[in-house]
């Protein structure tokens, strides 16, 4: 049933105030997609999103949205690509501005992606959707209500705002790691100040980055909403159109909520899933390792561990410890080295390998500087030629795993993700086959 979406139904207790304008009655939208009255709602009023030059109702997915911010603060969209929730944001920034009181003299922040233009091209589309004479590059004032878009790479100015009201972060699952973190912080420093809405829309990108994370949440502020391509079939994506889309090789990342797809090219994403299998983690009594890549500035403590079966490497422990206590790291490994006798350590982590070693542990030393090449064409090869397991209880590793790609020194990438788990799955792999006859490692010490 079609619903006209009023002001009443989103600000029920100020309505009693007969907000209204000159222009157009407090509706956002009425659900018609022709009408002969500008006045009937605020998008008719403005006019309706276009595409291909061909006028578009808001759908019924983006007026779910809609719903859910009349009564969740915290909104986090995984969306595909070409759905328009950008644009109904924006719409939906300008009618607060125009029709809700609770808006008059804050501000509303708009965060993109580390470009300039970027947050050029935010403003100027809502200068088009409802043109104001207080307009600048990279903000505009409706109502007595800035708005004003942040490329996140300048967020400092962000941080003194006396009243912000709503804060929209765009694609944010494409901000620059350390950006991610930042945009975060400083949102949501705001919810004791000024209780804004916080609205976190993107297409989804890699595997344990800002959308990943958020979403294995289970305590997130966060509202979750998954808006797929199927959500706009036979709406704003013909069928012809998603067809086409299908011929890209990133049209599961795109288009179907899918993390890094298609993404790495060390560890194949097809290889990568010929590897994984269910499989006994309990350990017998064959060769054990573990391999430890310990946690600095902001990267997570990662360990590794694997058994040695019928000349196949099985991972049967994979876990990442963020903000780890040294102390309390060394005592959990010293546990688990009880039962995985050998264990790597990245040279770098001195603290611990000095505290692991005043514990009792045997600790063999990995230079990464020396070894990370040959670590890397090993798993690789072990990958390709199936000499090693993942169970799929350890999906963090196996998504690290199918996005990491090769820098320019063909070592693994780490700008665009963390690969903390798999440095320790590096190690893990070069140890089994690096151990020689007389059990000594050959580990670039």
């Amino acid at each position: 049933m079609r619903k006209d979406w009023k002001l009443q139904d989103l600000y029920p207790q100020t309505f009693e105030q007969n907000i209204t304008t000159e222009s157009f009655l407090p509706i956002f939208y009425c659900g018609r997609l022709e009408s002969n009255l500008k006045t009937c709602c605020f998008n008719h009023n403005v006019g309706l999103p276009v595409k291909n030059e061909r006028d578009l109702p808001i759908f019924d997915y983006e007026l779910e949205i809609i719903d859910i911010l009349k009564i969740k603060k915290m909104l986090w969209v995984k969306k595909a690509t070409g759905l328009g929730i950008t644009e109904l944001i924006l719409r939906w920034i300008i009618f607060q501005a125009l029709t809700n009181p609770q808006l008059k003299n804050s501000q509303v922040c708009i965060v993109t992606a580390p470009r300039l233009e970027l947050a050029i091209s935010l403003i100027d589309r809502i200068n088009k959707i409802f043109p104001s004479e207080d307009h600048k590059a990279t903000s505009t004032t409706i109502n007595g209500v800035k708005i004003e878009a942040f490329p996140s790479h300048h967020l400092d100015t962000m941080r003194g705002l006396p009243n912000p009201k709503i804060i929209f972060l765009d694609e944010a699952d494409f901000f620059p790691q350390n950006m991610q973190k930042e945009a975060i912080a400083i949102s949501e420093r705001y919810i004791a100040k000024s209780n804004p809405h916080i609205i976190l829309v993107s297409t989804p990108n890699m595997p344990n980055g800002l959308f990943d994370k958020i979403e294995k949440d289970k305590n997130s502020l966060y509202y979750k909403l998954f808006l797929p391509y199927t959500v706009g079939l036979g709406k704003i994506f013909t069928e012809s159109e998603i067809e086409n889309a299908r011929l890209s090789a990133s049209f599961e990342r795109e288009y179907n909520l899918k993390y890094g797809t298609n993404e790495g090219n060390i560890f194949p994403y097809t290889l990568v899933d010929d590897i994984t299998e269910s499989y006994n983690l309990a350990l017998g009594n064959n060769q054990k390792i573990l391999a430890i890549d310990p946690a600095y500035s902001n990267s997570k403590f990662a360990i590794v561990g694997g058994e040695k079966r019928d000349g196949i490497v099985y991972v049967t422990h994979c876990e990442t410890i963020p903000f780890a206590s040294p102390t309390a790291m060394a005592e959990n490994i010293s546990t688990l080295a009880e039962t995985y006798p050998t264990v790597l350590v990245d040279s770098a982590g001195t603290g611990l390998i000095t505290d692991l070693t005043l514990k009792g542990v045997d600790v063999s030393k990995v230079v990464f500087a020396k070894s990370l090449n040959d670590m890397t064409i090993n798993a690789s090869r072990m990958v390709k030629e199936k000499t090693v397991r993942i169970n799929p209880a350890f999906n963090d590793l196996i998504a690290d795993l199918k996005a990491v790609r090769f820098n320019e020194k063909a070592h693994p990438d780490k700008k665009l993700i963390d690969f903390d788990l798999g440095d320790a799955f590096l190690m893990l792999c070069y140890g089994f086959n690096s151990v020689k006859k007389t059990g000594a490692f050959n580990l670039g010490k």
